[in-house]
């Protein structure tokens, strides 16, 4: 029995996991049709001998309209045949109607490209310096493509920080920085805090309960050491005690610990409640 993947028939209820879920993995190709579609019983054939002869490079979907009207709305499907590809959970390319042998390879030809950017992402931890190359190789070509921008912070974040610090200046640079880049930034400042003497700083502290700036060196110290909650609760006490000294400084360490925890974090969670309610 062969190991490649089959054509998947989807449904409104499974298309988030059947389309959005798998192109984390691999490129997926959504094919909305009907079967009152002439033009779709041209195309689709035509799709699935292609996708017979991928060896997995990408992923066959197909979306009947009429059992998938959620998501042919959300992809805002205007009329059948309509196909779109989709990387990493985003659709990075898509056509109408029917289009002859040649084009679909072309088009097929280009989605497989985009997704060596998940070949890449798989990299980045296993073989930062070597993803690192590689996505420099890929911004020659598209020096403004934003994924291949975050995937080469995201590689030098895992290999050089040194160079990590000097790429994430060049994006800020832009005006703006998504929320992967802002996660390393601050990952990087909070890293900072690693050449403080944690236990010389706790004694200071409790020797010195006024020092807030003590107090300010064994927060970012006890993040720097993966200590969260500790860190919370050493730089809210700063937010409490000090807000119009040290207490900013404070708030903005917190923020940063928010951005590196996970998103769905108990943490951050409790001490955004708590540092909104010491500001306000």
């Amino acid at each position: 029995m062969s190991d490649l993947p089959a054509i998947v028939e989807t449904s409104d209820e499974s298309f988030e996991s059947d389309v959005i879920e798998r192109s984390r993995v691999v490129p997926v190709v959504v094919d909305f049709w009907a079967d009152w579609c002439q033009p779709c019983k041209t195309l689709t054939p035509l799709l699935e001998e292609r996708f017979a002869a991928a060896d997995g490079r990408w992923l066959l979907v197909k979306a009947n309209t009429e059992q998938n009207p959620a998501a042919a709305g959300q992809f805002q499907v205007q009329g059948i045949p309509a196909v779109y590809a989709l990387v990493d959970g985003e659709i990075v390319d898509f056509f109408s109607g029917v289009i002859g042998p040649e084009q679909l390879d072309e088009w097929l030809a280009r989605v497989v490209e985009q997704g060596s950017v998940l070949e890449l992402r798989a990299m980045e931890e296993s073989d930062p310096g070597g993803a690192a190359e590689k996505y420099r190789e890929l911004l020659a070509e598209a020096p403004n493509d934003a994924k291949l921008q975050i995937g080469l912070l995201r590689s030098l974040h895992h290999h050089d920080d040194e160079a990590c610090r000097d790429f994430l200046e060049t994006l800020e640079k832009r005006g703006f920085l998504e929320p992967d880049a802002e996660k390393i930034k601050a990952a990087l400042s909070i890293a900072d805090g690693a050449d403080y003497d944690l236990d010389s700083l706790v004694e200071l502290v409790e020797n010195e309960p006024e020092n807030f700036q003590a107090r300010l060196d064994l927060g970012t110290a006890q993040a720097s050491s993966q200590e969260f909650e500790d860190a919370l609760i050493t730089l809210l006490s700063i937010v409490q005690d000090d807000r119009h000294g040290l207490g900013d400084a404070a708030r903005e360490k917190m923020v940063e610990i928010f951005k590196v925890l996970p998103g769905d974090s108990e943490l951050t969670s409790i001490y955004r409640r708590k540092l909104a309610s010491a500001l306000y």
